[in-house]
Protein backbone atom coordinates (compact mmCIF):
# COMPACT_ATOMS: atom_id res chain seq x y z
CA UNK A 1 0.00 0.00 0.00
CA UNK A 2 3.10 2.17 1.16
CA UNK A 3 3.89 2.21 -2.64
CA UNK A 4 0.42 2.85 -4.29
CA UNK A 5 0.45 5.76 -1.65
CA UNK A 6 3.71 7.11 -2.78
CA UNK A 7 2.61 7.30 -6.35
CA UNK A 8 -0.54 8.97 -5.66
CA UNK A 9 1.36 11.55 -4.14
CA UNK A 10 4.03 12.10 -7.03
CA UNK A 11 0.38 11.94 -9.34
CA UNK A 12 -1.06 15.09 -7.20
CA UNK A 13 2.03 17.07 -6.66
CA UNK A 14 2.19 17.34 -10.69
CA UNK A 15 -1.24 19.08 -10.41
CA UNK A 16 0.48 21.42 -8.05
CA UNK A 17 -0.49 24.88 -10.15
CA UNK A 18 -4.07 23.62 -9.94
CA UNK A 19 -3.96 23.06 -5.82
CA UNK A 20 -2.45 26.03 -5.06
CA UNK A 21 -4.84 27.92 -7.31
CA UNK A 22 -7.81 26.21 -5.17
CA UNK A 23 -5.95 26.84 -2.02
CA UNK A 24 -6.18 30.84 -2.93
CA UNK A 25 -9.99 30.58 -4.37
CA UNK A 26 -10.89 28.88 -0.84
CA UNK A 27 -9.11 32.01 1.16
CA UNK A 28 -10.46 33.96 -0.98
CA UNK A 29 -13.68 32.81 -0.34
CA UNK A 30 -13.45 33.04 3.59
CA UNK A 31 -12.68 36.63 3.00
CA UNK A 32 -16.01 37.29 1.59
CA UNK A 33 -18.09 34.57 3.52
CA UNK A 34 -18.06 32.86 6.90
CA UNK A 35 -14.36 32.30 7.28
CA UNK A 36 -15.13 28.70 8.09
CA UNK A 37 -16.43 28.05 4.69
CA UNK A 38 -12.42 28.01 3.75
CA UNK A 39 -12.09 24.25 5.71
CA UNK A 40 -15.56 22.59 3.80
CA UNK A 41 -14.22 24.01 0.48
CA UNK A 42 -10.64 22.84 0.37
CA UNK A 43 -11.26 19.52 2.69
CA UNK A 44 -14.40 18.72 0.27
CA UNK A 45 -11.91 20.08 -3.29
CA UNK A 46 -9.02 18.30 -2.20
CA UNK A 47 -11.23 14.68 -1.96
CA UNK A 48 -12.71 15.19 -5.01
CA UNK A 49 -9.46 16.35 -7.23
CA UNK A 50 -7.67 13.21 -5.40
CA UNK A 51 -10.31 10.44 -6.89
CA UNK A 52 -8.72 12.04 -9.88
CA UNK A 53 -5.73 9.70 -9.79
CA UNK A 54 -8.32 6.60 -11.40
CA UNK A 55 -7.91 8.40 -14.49
CA UNK A 56 -3.90 8.74 -14.27
CA UNK A 57 -3.96 5.03 -13.56
CA UNK A 58 -6.40 3.94 -16.21
CA UNK A 59 -4.97 6.19 -19.00
CA UNK A 60 -2.98 4.07 -22.15
CA UNK A 61 -4.44 0.49 -20.50
CA UNK A 62 -2.85 1.34 -16.90
CA UNK A 63 -4.83 -0.82 -15.06
CA UNK A 64 -2.91 -4.32 -17.72
CA UNK A 65 0.30 -3.33 -15.73
CA UNK A 66 -1.05 -1.81 -12.62
CA UNK A 67 -2.84 -4.90 -11.20
CA UNK A 68 0.15 -7.80 -12.53
CA UNK A 69 2.50 -6.05 -9.62
CA UNK A 70 2.62 -7.72 -6.22
CA UNK A 71 -0.86 -6.23 -4.56
CA UNK A 72 -4.22 -7.20 -4.52
CA UNK A 73 -7.14 -5.34 -5.72
CA UNK A 74 -8.65 -4.97 -2.11
CA UNK A 75 -5.61 -3.30 -1.15
CA UNK A 76 -5.68 -1.05 -4.14
CA UNK A 77 -9.36 0.16 -2.89
CA UNK A 78 -8.21 0.89 0.08
CA UNK A 79 -5.47 2.58 -0.44
CA UNK A 80 -7.38 5.07 -2.56
CA UNK A 81 -10.12 5.93 0.18
CA UNK A 82 -6.77 6.17 2.60
CA UNK A 83 -5.52 8.97 0.21
CA UNK A 84 -8.31 10.68 -0.25
CA UNK A 85 -9.01 11.07 3.45
CA UNK A 86 -6.05 12.17 3.87
CA UNK A 87 -5.84 14.44 0.98
CA UNK A 88 -9.23 16.08 2.39
CA UNK A 89 -6.82 16.06 5.85
CA UNK A 90 -4.62 18.05 4.83
CA UNK A 91 -6.43 20.90 2.98
CA UNK A 92 -8.83 21.03 5.57
CA UNK A 93 -5.93 21.82 8.42
CA UNK A 94 -4.68 24.28 5.62
CA UNK A 95 -7.89 25.61 5.66
CA UNK A 96 -8.56 25.96 9.43
CA UNK A 97 -5.10 27.61 9.68
CA UNK A 98 -6.27 30.18 7.37
CA UNK A 99 -9.57 30.41 9.01
CA UNK A 100 -8.30 31.14 12.29
CA UNK A 101 -6.35 33.64 11.04
CA UNK A 102 -9.13 35.64 9.78
CA UNK A 103 -11.33 35.20 12.56
CA UNK A 104 -8.17 36.35 14.93
CA UNK A 105 -7.85 39.17 13.16
CA UNK A 106 -11.58 39.67 13.27
CA UNK A 107 -11.03 39.73 17.14
CA UNK A 108 -13.04 36.67 16.88
CA UNK A 109 -12.22 33.41 18.92
CA UNK A 110 -10.33 30.80 17.21
CA UNK A 111 -11.93 27.57 18.74
CA UNK A 112 -14.57 28.30 16.72
CA UNK A 113 -12.95 26.50 14.02
CA UNK A 114 -13.35 23.02 15.99
CA UNK A 115 -17.25 22.08 14.99
CA UNK A 116 -16.28 23.03 11.09
CA UNK A 117 -13.02 21.06 11.03
CA UNK A 118 -14.49 18.00 12.68
CA UNK A 119 -17.82 18.32 10.13
CA UNK A 120 -15.44 18.64 7.36
CA UNK A 121 -13.97 15.66 8.19
CA UNK A 122 -17.11 13.58 7.85
CA UNK A 123 -17.83 15.76 4.70
CA UNK A 124 -14.44 14.16 2.89
CA UNK A 125 -15.76 10.42 4.14
CA UNK A 126 -19.19 11.40 2.57
CA UNK A 127 -17.27 12.33 -0.74
CA UNK A 128 -14.93 9.83 -0.72
CA UNK A 129 -18.06 6.83 -0.14
CA UNK A 130 -19.87 8.13 -3.00
CA UNK A 131 -17.18 9.27 -5.62
CA UNK A 132 -14.38 6.15 -5.27
CA UNK A 133 -17.47 3.46 -5.94
CA UNK A 134 -18.28 5.49 -9.04
CA UNK A 135 -14.57 5.63 -10.43
CA UNK A 136 -14.23 1.79 -10.20
CA UNK A 137 -17.35 0.56 -11.28
CA UNK A 138 -17.03 2.98 -14.89
CA UNK A 139 -14.25 4.23 -16.91
CA UNK A 140 -12.55 7.99 -17.01
CA UNK A 141 -15.29 9.94 -18.76
CA UNK A 142 -18.31 7.47 -17.98
CA UNK A 143 -17.16 7.77 -14.45
CA UNK A 144 -16.98 12.24 -14.12
CA UNK A 145 -20.57 11.99 -15.72
CA UNK A 146 -21.91 9.80 -13.11
CA UNK A 147 -20.63 11.82 -10.24
CA UNK A 148 -21.70 14.88 -11.46
CA UNK A 149 -25.22 13.54 -12.12
CA UNK A 150 -25.06 11.58 -8.65
CA UNK A 151 -24.12 14.79 -6.99
CA UNK A 152 -26.80 17.08 -9.00
CA UNK A 153 -29.26 14.24 -7.67
CA UNK A 154 -27.82 14.90 -4.16
CA UNK A 155 -28.25 18.89 -4.08
CA UNK A 156 -31.48 18.65 -5.84
CA UNK A 157 -32.73 16.31 -2.91
CA UNK A 158 -31.59 18.42 -0.42
CA UNK A 159 -32.88 21.57 -1.86
CA UNK A 160 -36.17 20.36 -2.36
CA UNK A 161 -36.27 18.66 0.99
CA UNK A 162 -39.19 20.37 2.19
CA UNK A 163 -41.31 20.28 -1.06
CA UNK A 164 -40.80 16.48 -0.82
CA UNK A 165 -41.67 16.15 2.84
CA UNK A 166 -44.73 18.85 2.01
CA UNK A 167 -46.13 16.59 -1.20
CA UNK A 168 -45.99 13.79 1.15
CA UNK A 169 -48.25 15.11 3.82
CA UNK A 170 -44.78 14.89 6.35
CA UNK A 171 -44.60 18.18 8.25
CA UNK A 172 -41.24 19.11 8.58
CA UNK A 173 -41.21 20.67 12.37
CA UNK A 174 -41.04 17.76 14.44
CA UNK A 175 -37.91 16.94 12.62
CA UNK A 176 -36.64 20.50 12.85
CA UNK A 177 -37.16 20.61 16.33
CA UNK A 178 -35.67 17.29 16.63
CA UNK A 179 -32.69 18.61 15.25
CA UNK A 180 -32.55 21.84 17.27
CA UNK A 181 -33.45 20.52 20.44
CA UNK A 182 -30.82 17.69 20.25
CA UNK A 183 -27.61 17.51 22.31
CA UNK A 184 -24.44 18.39 19.99
CA UNK A 185 -22.55 15.70 21.26
CA UNK A 186 -25.76 12.85 20.87
CA UNK A 187 -26.20 14.76 17.20
CA UNK A 188 -22.41 14.21 16.00
CA UNK A 189 -22.48 10.66 17.04
CA UNK A 190 -25.33 9.98 14.97
CA UNK A 191 -24.16 11.54 12.22
CA UNK A 192 -20.22 9.66 13.05
CA UNK A 193 -22.46 6.42 12.42
CA UNK A 194 -24.62 7.05 9.78
CA UNK A 195 -21.28 8.21 7.58
CA UNK A 196 -19.16 5.24 8.86
CA UNK A 197 -21.94 2.72 7.93
CA UNK A 198 -22.09 4.48 4.48
CA UNK A 199 -18.24 4.23 4.15
CA UNK A 200 -18.13 0.89 5.01
CA UNK A 201 -20.82 -0.38 2.56
CA UNK A 202 -19.11 1.68 -0.22
CA UNK A 203 -15.70 0.17 0.39
CA UNK A 204 -17.52 -3.43 0.39
CA UNK A 205 -19.03 -2.76 -2.80
CA UNK A 206 -16.10 -0.75 -4.17
CA UNK A 207 -14.12 -3.81 -3.34
CA UNK A 208 -16.55 -6.47 -4.81
CA UNK A 209 -16.73 -4.57 -8.31
CA UNK A 210 -13.15 -4.29 -8.70
CA UNK A 211 -12.38 -7.89 -8.04
CA UNK A 212 -14.77 -8.50 -10.90
CA UNK A 213 -13.85 -6.55 -13.55
CA UNK A 214 -11.24 -7.51 -15.90
CA UNK A 215 -8.92 -4.99 -17.72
Amino acid sequence: MKGLFVKDCMLMKSQARVLLMIMFCGVAMSLSFEPTTVIFYLAVVASMTATGTFGYDEFEHGYSFLFTLPFERKTYVREKYLFCFCSGILFALIGSIASACIIIYKQGNPADIMPAFGASLLMILLVSSLMIPIRVAFDSEKGKTMQFLVYGILLLAVLGLGGIMNMLGIDPGPVRDFIQNINPAVLAGILCIIVLAILAISMAVSEKVIARKEY
